[in-house]
């Protein structure tokens, strides 16, 4: 047995003993996971080698909570201090724009407070361009953020190097007055995000040196990278209607102009050109030419990116997926405009047309939303699976139920002689029909791997190993607690749901360890406070609410000040407003209600237990609601 598997079993043979947390064991199991790299002869250190697949496209954003928590090498994201404004009602901060940087080193920390070194594009002796900076961050003022990359092409000491030594290249290009891929700021093609996303996952080579296809399709990656220009265009948009009015023709053409070309251009063109110009229907048919080379030479770019491993399959087929059915809305409502306005100009004609340019707009624009709802919520490929020896309890894996794609974990195995036919025993999201009530079982499935339907394989797995997991035995274990449920909702809680929920962790951190000194010099440069909310999460155990959080159910919001119960029905002892401070009793059904925990962000924020004592003080008392949430959990209040 190697050394690594050795320790998993003990892990979880001690696990009943010492009453360990499921995070507690994935966070453990994700250390020893780590030994089996020198297992193996050959294997080199993380920091000798990168990885033959990178992507940016699916990269998490996360809060950044604690100081410890940045580290060497790490892409973060914050506001930007022009134009930035701070909404008191709400105690958000909100800013026109983000600032992207890497951490090049760790100068000094103290509780909130961490004063490093940055390589960015940022303002510097009068200009926009690639620099090193020192800033000390205030976690009470400075809002920042991680970027996490499941697919990252370089190790956090080489992205570093990277950094350092194109910051190298554009000082010699300056003195000597010759480009690099960052030589000059530019808002689309090489901003401060371009070049920070860039350290962590882009090509080795320099841009001069990139072939004939690399050069013409640099700018489309460079924009592809960059997240902010689809916000400054919304912005731009904005601005437009503001200064011409949202009627106005002016107002119209440029928001169409910004977003795409589509029929809805045409239609607006033919309706301000003189007569001696072309017609509707020429415009219409140059439009769609356009619009056909755009998707054309897309598909080649992506083609491109998958085979210079810049892009992972699941972000390849899901931007391919978007781009052809915008393409397919756009040559459906340009066909049926064509044929509108073969005819005469009247009354419905108008309307119709009118209507289908709304039709597509709204398609086009909300299709990647549309399709992304209905994604699984992990980024994975699948797959297929021949024999059933192949699969292990806990594998999350597609297969045909009710002739769909459906997706299961697999809790048991049983498989018989030939190695393709056999049962599997999965938790998932049950039905007896389409349109009936569905209800989280565990279930047998019959397999049958010698059959292969139009659709593909009967039996795919999804691939996680780039994703932090739980065991498989407490994954098994976690989907069993969700048996019972009837909460089914085809957008946030379906059957994949549960699957990732059970068998993924919640990313998990590792703090800097590194001794540092404790003296912070520098202050912030910020003057405005960060934002108070981190987000909201679902419960689905006992164990996701502890005394001191603020939860929300049954349509209203309280203070946690007592817990018991077990793990799918608890009773909840809560503190909120109405008319005055009250104590309320829940027993709450987690099979069948729905209960949100609100996170905020330690640095404003007494610790839970406290929040809960103070809520107690203020029993019977009349305030609002702004003022019991203050007084409860803001440090400052």
């Amino acid at each position: 047995m190697s050394m690594s598997k050795y320790i998993r079993k003990e892990v979880q043979c001690r696990r009943v003993q010492n009453n360990l947390d499921d995070e507690s064991i994935a966070l453990l199991l994700s250390e020893i996971d780590q030994v089996r790299e020198y297992e193996h002869p050959g294997s080199t250190t993380q920091d000798d080698t990168h990885s033959s697949v990178s992507c940016a496209d699916c990269a998490e954003r996360r809060r950044i909570e604690k100081v410890f928590e940045l580290t060497i090498g790490l892409h973060i994201e914050m506001p930007g201090n022009k134009k930035s404004k701070y909404d008191e009602a709400k105690r958000e901060r909100k800013s026109w724009y983000t600032h992207h940087a890497i951490i090049s080193n760790i100068i000094a920390r103290n509780d909130s407070i961490v004063e490093v070194e940055l390589i960015h594009m940022a303002e510097y002796e009068n200009k926009l361009q690639l620099c090193k900076t020192r800033r000390t961050f205030d976690l009470k003022y400075d809002e920042l953020y991680m970027i996490h990359y499941l697919f990252p092409r370089y190790s956090p000491t080489q992205v570093v190097r990277r950094a350092e030594a194109e910051l190298e290249r554009f000082t010699h290009a300056h003195e000597s007055n010759t480009g690099t891929s960052f030589y000059k700021y530019n808002i689309f093609t090489s901003n401060c995000e371009h070049f920070a996303t860039w350290c962590v996952v882009g090509k080795e080579e320099n841009y001069e040196s990139l072939q004939w296809i690399d050069q013409i399709l640099q700018p489309f990656i460079n924009l592809g990278y960059s997240k902010q220009v689809m916000y400054w265009i919304s912005k731009t948009v904005e601005a437009v209607r503001h200064i011409f009015g949202h009627g106005s023709k002016a107002a119209h053409f440029f928001t169409k102009l910004l977003h795409a070309s589509s029929d809805e251009i045409s239609e607006i063109l033919s309706g301000v050109i003189p007569g001696w110009l072309p017609s509707a229907r020429t415009v219409l048919f140059g439009a769609s030419g356009i619009y056909t080379i755009y998707c054309l030479c897309t598909t080649v770019y992506l083609y491109h990116r998958k085979w210079k491993a810049a892009i992972c399959e699941p972000c390849f087929n899901k931007q391919l997926s978007n781009l052809w059915a915008k393409f397919s809305v756009y040559g459906v409502t340009s066909f049926v405009t064509y044929f509108m306005v073969q005819g005469s100009v009247n009354i419905p004609v108008v309307i119709g047309s009118i209507g289908l340019i709304v039709l597509s707009i709204a398609c086009q624009y909300y299709i990647p939303n549309i399709r992304k709802a209905f994604m699984a919520p992990y980024c994975c490929t699948k797959k297929a699976i021949r024999r059933l020896k192949e699969l292990e309890i806990g594998d999350i894996v597609t297969l045909y139920y009710f002739c769909l794609p459906h997706d299961v974990l697999i809790t048991e195995i049983h498989e018989q002689e030939d190695g393709k036919k056999g049962e599997l025993r999965a938790v998932h999201y049950a039905t007896d029909g389409l349109f009936s009530t569905r209800i989280v079982k565990e279930e047998y499935f019959k397999i049958n791997l010698h059959f292969r339907s139009l659709l593909g394989w009967s039996v795919q797995r999804h691939e996680c190993a780039h994703l932090q997991r739980f065991p498989p035995e407490i994954a098994v274990e976690r989907a069993r607690k969700r048996v019972g449920e009837t909460k089914w909702n085809p957008v946030t809680n379906r059957s994949d749901h549960i699957c990732y929920w059970a068998k993924i962790s919640r990313l998990i951190i590792k703090e800097d360890t590194c001794d540092v000194s404790q003296s912070v010099n520098g202050k912030t440069e910020s003057a405005l406070l960060s934002s108070l909310l981190i987000g909201e999460s679902d419960v689905h155990l006992s164990a996701d609410i502890e005394i001191g959080d603020v939860v929300r159910c049954r349509e209203k919001e309280g203070i946690v000040l007592e817990k018991s119960g077990s793990e799918r029905e608890i009773n909840l002892d809560l503190a909120l407003v109405e008319g005055t401070v009250k104590f309320q009793n829940f027993s709450i059904n987690l099979n069948t209600e729905n209960v949100q925990v609100l996170a905020y962000h330690p640095v404003h924020c007494y610790e839970k237990p406290t929040r809960a004592q103070r809520a107690r003080h203020l029993e019977g008392q009349s305030v609002s609601k702004k003022v019991f949430k203050d007084f409860c959990i803001l440090l400052d209040a």
